[in-house]
């Protein structure tokens, strides 16, 4: 019996107490377990997860603290990138910003030069921009960790994203460092990504505030490998405030689209910026005067540097 089905070991069963521990934030019972465990920042045998991760995961700083004591006097033979980077990312994901900043200050130097986490800067920024809170704190913290460099590498994939979750103050720190024209594969831009619900769902309801922020820096008739502009994708997926702002856009760059205008007004009660302009166009043909000013009032925002 006990052949098929092995009893836990002693080793394991403290272990499993300290990731508990940390996952609970009990720090008496982290601190007598730490010098005893063999899970800190490596997970053991068939374990994936250790007790630094639970521990940032779930926002215990001390725990946090405590376990990379032990990590800081390890060999460094017995230890890697990758001990930190795991719970790096979850700690962003989940906004503990406390956590991060101890794990990032942690992290050897020069560490995403090595090839095999070229990639991580991508996944570290992606994860503070979807954090659960303190969203813009956590962008700014790989934005120091990174350095401008890395992140004007990775900022037009990041700006994109960005616009897919519906993120408009973490557009504004990223567009000093991004190209907004910029197209992926798929030929979207930032833009266009603003105007259709995030790939595997979920994501914030799609309010036009991003799509209000890019647009007047950005070209709107970008096509992608399908076709399809940032209104095309807009009016597919019934996204009304995107339209609503790109709709009162069109409007201004083409005064003659009559389709358009027909467009709008059958949909008026959805569009109020483009309602609003025919109105005003409307007043302005009884006066006898021909043109109007600019359909919306967007915010000029500062042209791109290379600072933080």
């Amino acid at each position: 019996m006990n052949a098929f089905f092995p009893t836990e070991s002693p080793q394991d069963k403290i272990n499993e107490q300290l990731l508990e521990a940390a996952k609970n934030g009990d720090l008496p019972a982290a601190q007598r377990l730490i010098p005893l465990s063999s899970n800190l920042f490596n997970p053991p045998g068939a374990h994936f997860h250790t007790a630094l991760e639970e521990a940032a995961k779930h926002g215990h700083t001390q725990i946090v603290r405590s376990i990379l004591c032990v990590f800081k006097q390890t060999k460094p033979s017995e230890k890697g990138p990758s001990e930190l980077l795991l719970p790096l990312y979850a700690s962003l994901l989940n906004g503990h910003l406390a956590c991060a900043e101890e794990l990032a200050t942690a992290l050897p130097a020069h560490v995403f030069s090595q090839p095999e986490w070229i990639a991580a800067p991508d996944v570290l920024l992606r994860a503070a921009i979807v954090a659960h809170r303190d969203a813009m704190a956590c962008l700014r913290l790989v934005f120091d960790l990174l350095g401008p460099d890395l992140v004007a590498q990775f900022a037009n994939d990041a700006l994109r994203f960005a616009a897919e979750r519906q993120k408009p103050d973490l557009l504004r720190l990223l567009l000093p460092f991004a190209d907004p024209n910029d197209q992926n594969k798929a030929g979207e831009t930032a833009l266009i990504c603003s105007c259709a619900p995030p790939r595997g769902g979920g994501g914030e309801l799609i309010d036009g505030q991003a799509t209000e922020l890019l647009l007047p820096v950005s070209d709107p008739t970008l096509l992608t490998r399908q076709g399809n502009t940032a209104w095309m994708l807009a009016a597919m997926h019934e996204a009304w405030p995107c339209l609503d702002a790109l709709g009162a856009d069109q409007l201004r760059r083409e005064p003659h689209n009559d389709n358009l205008r027909v467009f709008l007004r059958e949909r008026q009660d959805r569009l109020p910026k483009c309602a609003a302009y025919l109105e005003a166009e409307s007043l302005q043909t009884a006066l006898g005067k021909d043109k109007i000013g600019s359909p919306v009032d967007m915010p000029a925002i500062a042209a791109p540097t290379k600072r933080l």
